[in-house]
This record gives structure tokens, sequence and C-alpha cells, in this order.
């Protein structure tokens, strides 16, 4: 039996017709903990446990293996264009609506979100969740600091679209309709940052993304809302 291409369903007429496979994106995501694993290794060398520099090398480390292995599959499964396969293009000014979704999510979304989470639970989540905001920036100071902004704010949008947006959401169009891609595609971005405090509210944002992603057809939009939204929390914690 063969499996429905997403392209039989209702899709911008631009959108890449790359054949990636979950497989693929699964095989990405290992590497990628490889070299995040050597990253993070150096960086505990140079800076100590905990410090700025092993959370940047890890960062770095981790993006060494996403960027490559994208960068790899599209070449074995499409054009090896990033542009082509996974639709890494902006059109400005249309893509400047992402800066009002990412401070929405920020300031509306998460809220919402978390006011129903506090509901479910008997705790409060108030320091939990500040706690990973809080160790990321802990020992950031100075020059410190504005570099691992330029990392959260530019590199972090730009890597995890490909990855999240890109390769994963259109592979999962393989197999399954639009809508549950979206929010699988959510939940596993919320998911990968290992926290269940702040999963809700990742997952939540995901979704809004993989939507924005799936509507356009491109990664344009979603890599500027993911920036507004990580700058709201660099914003954040620079004033904190």
């Amino acid at each position: 039996m063969t499996v429905p291409h997403p392209t039989t369903e209702t899709v911008p007429e631009d959108e890449p017709r790359s054949d990636i496979r979950l497989l693929d994106v699964a095989a990405v995501f290992f590497f990628s903990m490889i070299t995040a694993a050597i990253g993070f290794g150096i960086g505990t060398a140079i800076g100590g446990s905990g410090s700025y520099a092993e959370t940047c090398a890890g960062l770095l480390g981790l993006w060494a293996g996403l960027v490559p292995g994208a960068i790899l599959i599209c070449r074995i499964r499409g054009t090896g264009s990033l542009v082509t396969d996974l639709g890494l293009r902006f059109e400005f000014p249309s893509d400047f609506s992402g800066v009002a979704v990412g401070i929405a999510c920020q300031f509306v979304l998460l809220p919402v979100i978390y006011v129903i989470v506090q509901l479910l639970v008997s705790r409060d989540l108030t320091k939990d969740l500040e706690a990973p905001a809080r160790e990321l920036t802990n020992n950031a100071h100075g020059a410190g600091f504005y570099f691992l902004a330029v990392l959260l704010i530019v590199g972090a949008p730009l890597v995890e679209e490909i990855y999240y947006r890109g390769m994963l959401l259109r592979s999962l169009k393989r197999y399954m309709a639009p809508l549950p891609s979206i929010v699988v595609t959510g939940v596993v971005f919320g998911a990968a940052h290992f926290d269940w405090v702040t999963l809700p509210g990742l997952a939540a944002f995901g979704i809004v993304l993989a939507w924005l992603a799936h509507r356009s057809g491109r990664l344009g939009p979603n890599i500027v809302a993911h920036a507004a939204f990580n700058t709201v929390t660099v914003i954040a914690l620079w004033h904190g």
C-alpha cells in the first residue's frame, strides 16, 4: 500500500516537495546528541560544570550535528538545498508578521497555558518555570551574556526551525494529515527541551510555529516568530 504524499492535502503551491523520512529525522537527532555531548565536554573543560562556556559550547555542538545532518539528508532525499527542500527562505515585509506572533505567544499564549496547567497541579510552578532560563544565563555576564543572547535570538530560531518545522514537519506529513503533523511536531519540540515544566508552553508554541510553516510553505515566518519569542526572554533576563 502506498503512503499518501502530503501534497495531496491543501498546501501552498510553492511548498517544497522533499522526500525526507522519519528515520532520517531520527538519525540526525541522534547524531546531534553526540556532537552536543562533545560540545558540552569541551565547554565543561573550559569553564566548568554549569558555566557559560558549557552552555554555549553545548548549543554550538548540538547545532554542529543538526545543520550538517539536515544538509546531508537533503542531498540524499532532495536537491541538497535547504531553500528548495525545506523552504528556508524569507519574504519581507510579510514575514515581519512573525514578530507579532512571537510576542503574542510570550504574553498571551504561555500565560493562558500555565494558568490551565496550574489548575491541574497542586504545587506552585512559578519557581520551576523560572529555573531553566535562570540556569541558562546564571553565569553569563558582560560580553558572555551578549554572545549567548545572539545564540538564542539568531542561532536557535534558525537551526531549530530547519530541524523541527523543516525536516520533522515535512516528514510527518508523508504519513499523516497536516493537523496531527502540526500537533506532533509541537509536542516533540516541547519534549526535546527535556523539562516537563516548560513542556506544555513550548509544545503550544511549537504548534503555532508548525502552523505558520504549513500555512506559508516556508520557514521565514516561523523563524521570525521564534526570534521574537526568544528576544522577549532575553530582554526579561537582562532586566531581571
